[in-house]
């Protein structure tokens, strides 16, 4: 596994530190550079970062099955982070919110430049160590989450949630310091 990571490494010019474990499994997409992986990182989702994006994942981190990570700007995601499967985690809109925008997009085709995300609006995103983010959870654009902290299944992250919170439905309802360090 670690001889076809250093060629696709190699082929996209990633940065992988290739002295430790890096598990991916068959569905695993990796698309795009600056995507930076500390040790004992298992990917089973998919990472995909614009020319101009950055993901950076900390050491002793699990992405589970079909997970999108995408980065237009910035996705930092701390060490000892557990994230679940089907969740979405985006630093972008995907696209203009601008109905003439979006018009001229659909109206160009959709192998145009406008398509690109470089048109939407985006914010980086900062995932705090030891959080552990529920299936089904969407982690929308300038969200920073805390140390600590619980996502709970299929909730819909807006805002900024504080170090040891527990954070729940759409929209989100943050429950601070339901958590303590231990």
């Amino acid at each position: 596994m670690q001889i076809i990571i250093f060629l696709i490494s190699i082929f996209y010019k990633y940065k992988l530190n290739l002295k430790y474990s890096i598990s991916c499994g068959i569905k695993t997409r990796i698309i795009g550079k600056n995507i930076y992986l500390g040790k004992n990182v298992s990917i089973l989702g998919r990472l995909t970062s614009s020319s101009r994006g950055r993901i950076q994942i900390g050491d002793n981190t699990t992405i589970r099955f079909n997970t999108i990570i995408e980065s237009e700007t910035e996705v930092i995601i701390s060490k000892n982070v557990i994230i679940s499967n089907n969740v979405i985690i985006t630093d972008n809109d995907s696209h203009p919110t601008s109905p003439l925008k979006r018009e001229k997009m659909s109206l160009a085709g959709t192998n145009t430049d406008l398509w690109d995300w470089k048109h939407s609006r985006s914010a980086p995103i900062f995932i705090g160590e030891n959080v552990w983010i529920g299936r089904g959870s969407l982690i929308s654009k300038g969200v920073n989450i805390g140390k600590g902290s619980i996502v709970a299944s299929n909730a819909v992250v807006t805002k900024n949630v504080p170090p040891y919170s527990l954070v729940y439905g759409n929209p989100c309802i943050i429950k601070s310091g339901k958590y303590e360090k231990r």
